[in-house]
């Protein structure tokens, strides 16, 4: 009887001890939030920390860069924003077209400051910048980079980057044919504006 106790005693006493120690639940640690993404209509703009004169030489312009294309904006353009010079901001930017009549020198939009991603005071010194002299509604044309595959010497490293930079180049020349045709329909929905009040007008 007492072998029988003692047999039971340590068959059972592995079960007593998991029994003590219980289920261990893992802690329940948060997800990851990810950033929402930059909504449809909003612009990503990059301004340059000193402003310069618009083609007309009467006002002021800020030199940004959107979708790696630069161009100039009148400082009268650009709503909800104060600009110190110095700085270098990121900015989300939403634009509305302008109400006609519009002058030549003027651009057909205005821009609503949304949101300032960054700001920086910037290393470049004011007499080292150089201004963007293109128009507002005007591309800059981009040289794309000369053939080098009929160079018989040129090596397989030196082709396959000139590849790369071809290809980059090829989609920021599609890039620059959008914004071309989405001008190109402002312009046309704005004469079409300025046709109707000629008539009403007369």
């Amino acid at each position: 009887m007492l072998f029988k106790s003692i047999c039971l005693f340590f068959l059972l006493s592995p079960l007593m001890l998991v029994a003590q120690k219980g289920t261990i639940i893992p802690d329940a640690k948060p997800s990851l939030q990810v950033n929402a993404s930059v909504p449809t209509d909003i612009l990503i703009w990059q301004i340059s920390p000193f402003t310069s004169p618009c083609n007309d030489n009467n006002s002021t312009c800020y030199t940004v860069k959107e979708n790696k294309i630069e161009k100039i904006i009148p400082i009268e353009d650009v709503l909800n924003f104060d600009f110190e010079e110095g700085n270098q901001y990121v900015v989300w930017t939403k634009a509305t077209l302008k109400t006609p009549p519009i002058s030549a020198y003027s651009g057909i939009y205005n821009y609503t400051i949304v949101k300032i991603v960054s700001k920086k005071i910037s290393a470049l010194e004011k007499s080292n910048f150089i201004p963007v002299t293109n128009n507002v509604n005007t591309i800059q044309s981009v040289q794309l980079p000369t053939d080098t595959a009929s160079n018989s010497t040129a090596s397989p490293i030196d082709l396959n980057a000139e590849k790369i930079k071809l290809n980059e180049e090829i989609e920021q020349l599609k890039k620059q044919m959008k914004e071309i045709k989405k001008q190109l329909e402002v312009m046309q929905l704005q004469l079409d504006m300025q046709l109707q009040l000629f008539q009403k007008k007369n």
